[in-house]
């Protein structure tokens, strides 16, 4: 039976230990707002338009009901 406990206690400790890992993680990362539209070449990042591959009109499309999307 105390084994049992300490393998809860040990299976509880390591899961909360995780999740706070990446709940830090998460929340340390800057956060990067990327805007495409449908045929239309320019992005916006973060507030800052831009051509998405200057000089090509590379642009987000819809083949066949998927949107591709240039990265």
């Amino acid at each position: 039976m105390k084994s049992l406990n300490k393998i809860k206690l040990f299976f509880t400790t390591t899961v909360l230990l995780c999740s706070i890992f990446i709940c830090s993680t998460a929340l340390a990362s800057d956060d990067v707002v990327v805007s495409l539209q449908i045929d239309n070449p320019i992005m916006e990042v973060n507030g800052t338009q831009a051509e998405i591959d200057s000089g090509r009109d590379t642009k987000p499309v819809v083949t066949d009901g998927r949107t591709l999307v240039p990265i």
